[in-house]
């Protein structure tokens, strides 16, 4: 024990933190970094909206979606900032008001998609505890047979 009678290191009176004082504040490097953090938060922000629009269509042909490259369009407006889209005009009203549904009712999803996860994880465990069983029983027969072996005269 110390003689203030703690074990607790206390830390310095000072506000800094142990990595000020490894890395001083450099502008340039910091405002770098956030740039580089934005860009990888969403690498569509900051470009146009034909630029997007070129982008999504050029994606639909390229990867032999052709005849869904006005889908492709708007997706990449709508990927760019997903809470602006009544801000952007490419959409219709009836896309907008999908949007907003999609916004207010989270969870509404077709029963059938619930039932394949709910299946698909029950099929999971099952053979989780298949594979478990299978290795006890290969390891309990070796472990009896050793058994066996020297419990057993000959």
């Amino acid at each position: 024990m110390s003689a203030e009678g703690s074990d607790v290191k206390k830390s310095p009176p000072d506000s800094s933190s142990i990595h000020d004082e490894k890395r001083p504040h450099q502008p340039d490097v910091d405002d770098t970094i956030a740039k580089a953090n934005a860009k990888l938060a969403n690498p569509l922000a900051g470009l146009s909206h034909e630029k997007l629009m070129e982008n999504g269509a050029e994606f639909a042909r390229v990867h032999g979606l052709g005849h869904s490259e006005d889908l492709f369009r708007k997706g990449a407006l709508a990927a760019q900032d997903p809470l602006a889209f009544d801000s952007i005009s490419h959409f219709t009203d009836a896309e907008k008001e999908i949007f907003r549904r999609e916004f207010t009712h989270r969870w509404d999803h077709p029963y059938t998609l619930y039932h394949l996860v709910i299946l698909c994880s029950v099929a999971a465990a099952v053979q989780g505890v298949s594979c478990i069983f299978a290795y006890l029983g290969r390891f309990r027969r070796s472990y009896l047979i050793k058994i066996n072996r020297w419990t057993k005269p000959s």
